[in-house]
């Protein structure tokens, strides 16, 4: 591992306005949306977010994300970090374990938060495998 790599998990919720479904079914086919449509799309909202520093951490969060599958998603950059980016279900006995055993202690309000709302987990990229 590097020494600036680490991972952000953070805690969203999504909201559904009404008729935001439909748009996302139109513009996954390929239909453009007005700017109003679009403003209508589902959307979420960053509850609460750590950041995991420790690398025997940062190293067993990657393992069990790996384990798990899913499509990484280049997201976001902060400060010239890129960060590939994962949706991960909270229904997961292994991320379960991992915040129980690792976060509940360390990040007390972030475990506070979370009631099985969604977890994005974003690793730093050029991170070891």
């Amino acid at each position: 591992m590097q020494l600036n790599d680490h991972a952000i998990v953070s805690l969203n919720e999504v909201f559904y306005p009404d008729g935001s479904l439909e748009l996302r079914y139109r513009l996954n086919k390929g239909e453009e949306l007005t700017p109003e449509e679009l403003s209508m799309l589902p959307y979420s909202k960053v509850i609460s977010e750590i950041k995991i520093e420790n690398s025997d951490g940062v190293i067993n969060l990657k393992n069990i994300v790996s384990s798990i599958g899913g499509n990484s998603q280049s997201l976001f950059e902060i400060n010239g970090c890129d960060y590939e980016s994962f949706f991960v279900d909270p229904s997961d006995i292994r991320i379960q374990n991992y915040l129980l055993k690792n976060v509940k202690k360390e990040f007390p309000d972030f475990w506070d938060a979370w009631v099985n709302d969604n977890i994005f987990i974003s690793f730093s990229k050029g991170m070891g495998k």
